[in-house]
């Protein structure tokens, strides 16, 4: 069996604020490649935007990312790094940005929808059940 380890780089870009972003990707890329050189193991360093953790929920629950929801609050992190992985974007104004923000982005890079709270969020549509 290969094994793999995974850095999430949540401390760079994402409120992860315990460190209050004092680790750059350089930092996060050479302790990848420490930890590879010592144990052996290669290393994957994922967080958002990069759909790395997406593509490892996938394998473990067998669900591809068409079949996901990716809800966020930051256009560039949560809902960028589900469209480049084809999953269906919801983002929230409860955060960084309002429906304004949101809806600035490449459309390409765009939530499908946008919502003022999570409040109602699994009557929406996209969650109905057949």
């Amino acid at each position: 069996m290969t094994k793999r380890l995974y850095i999430q780089d949540v401390t760079l870009r994402d409120g992860m604020h315990a460190v209050r972003h004092r680790y750059s990707l350089d930092d996060v890329r050479a302790i990848a490649a420490a930890l590879t050189n010592a144990t052996g193991v290669p290393v994957t360093v994922f967080g958002k935007p990069e759909t790395a953790g997406l593509e490892i929920v996938s394998a473990l629950t067998g669900a591809r990312p068409q079949e996901m929801a990716i809800i966020g609050d930051d256009p560039k992190l949560e809902i960028r790094m589900g469209r480049r992985a084809g999953a269906y974007c919801i983002g929230v104004t409860t955060g960084i940005v309002d429906a304004a923000g949101f809806g600035a982005q490449p459309e390409a890079e765009r939530a499908h929808q946008v919502l003022p709270s999570l409040h109602g969020l699994l009557s929406q549509p996209v969650f109905a059940r057949d």
